[in-house]
């Protein structure tokens, strides 16, 4: 890292106050010169904001590249040390900010900073873009999250009928699927009614038998393309109304769960004996525990957005890694983490219903 570097450090171990005068060297000056690389990443998923003084917003045109990118740079912030030697030149890389007048406590506390409102910009860039992103995906990327988060309530409204007759297929494939999976002799007594002894025997008794894999390339080929078939006949994708169904659902717990808390306040504000207030509180969780049984979907919101979210990554990845390919260039994977701040903008947790907790 050089002797600039090396004097930061020493001088801040023994906590002299004469950083300033460390990155005057040329090499340190070129990159003080350019704009750090996080500030354009930045500025690629936000806006220009329409009242002067006001922050940048968030943009919704949504681009997959900048995305990976800056949750890519992202990574490296958080993971970085400017505490040691080694930190300080990602530091300086990514930020392009000069250092000169800071601290070594002041700078890892700016590198902290930095890190959280990134990652807060992403997850609402992501919330905003979500159904962008759902399109953005790959095929096979899109049927693995459609299966996965496969709604359990059909969606009401318009253009829901034919969305249903998908959502029907999959349940029962799935279900078909899980079956095979876990209880493979009861899935084989049922496929097998009607065959003959000597048929049922010739497939149960043969350990080699290729009747079971056969029946689930036939399960998840029928589910493929009936999504497939459903993407190409309409505007919006399945995932998409996926994403759709499941943020209205997760929006309606959310009413639900603000006038749950807001009635046990009010019980323990009305009520006047401990056993009465444990009484009412428990009867005022039953009706809200009804009252959202139909809205089951919605718990899913924050695992689908970091499913889609890693699914893309993954995508990019994968494009870019080709593309060097192609061109005879070795690609190196990158290190990429997802904040934890994307989808805790959906605030019920998958674990509400259990009574485990709100968040």
């Amino acid at each position: 890292m050089g002797n600039a570097a090396e004097k930061l450090y020493n001088d801040t171990e023994r906590g002299s106050k004469s950083s300033a005068k460390i990155y005057q060297f040329k090499k340190r000056e070129e990159i003080y010169r350019k704009k750090g690389r996080l500030d354009k990443l930045w500025n690629n998923i936000t806006e220009k904001p329409k009242k002067k003084g006001e922050d940048r917003e968030i943009s919704d045109r949504f681009r997959k590249g900048d995305l990976v990118d800056l949750l890519e740079a992202n990574t490296r912030l958080a993971n970085l040390n400017t505490l040691e030697r080694e930190g300080l030149d990602d530091y300086i890389e990514l930020t392009g900010q000069k250092i000169d007048k800071y601290s070594r406590t002041q700078i890892e506390s700016n590198r902290s900073d930095l890190h959280t409102k990134l990652s807060n910009d992403t997850a609402a860039y992501i919330d905003n873009n979500l159904y962008d992103m759902a399109d953005a995906l790959s095929d096979e990327n899109k049927i693995n999250l459609s299966y996965t988060f496969c709604p359990q309530k059909d969606m009401i409204g318009k253009n829901s009928k034919e969305f249903n007759k998908v959502v029907k297929i999959i349940r029962e494939n799935k279900k078909e699927l899980e079956m095979i999976e876990n209880d493979e002799d009861n899935y084989l007594k049922e496929a097998l009614k009607g065959e003959s002894e000597l048929m049922r025997t010739a497939i149960i008794r043969n350990p080699k038998s290729a009747f079971l894999d056969i029946q689930k390339q036939k399960l998840t080929y029928e589910l493929s393309a009936e999504i497939q078939k459903y993407d190409k006949n309409h505007n919006r994708s399945f995932l998409e109304m996926t994403a759709r169904h499941t943020r209205d659902q997760n929006e309606k717990i959310t009413e639900k769960l603000k006038k749950y808390q807001e009635d046990v306040q009010k019980v323990d504000v009305e009520t006047k004996s401990s056993r009465e207030t444990e009484r009412e509180t428990r009867r005022t969780r039953d009706d809200f525990e009804r009252s959202i049984e139909k809205y089951q979907d919605g718990r899913n919101m924050k695992d689908l957005i970091k499913s889609f979210t890693k699914g893309l990554v993954g995508d990019v990845e994968k494009e870019r890694a080709k593309k060097a390919e192609e061109k005879g260039d070795k690609y190196t994977p990158r290190s990429i983490e997802i904040p934890k701040a994307v989808g805790k903008t959906f605030k019920v947790s998958s674990n509400y219903i259990k009574g485990e907790h709100f968040e």
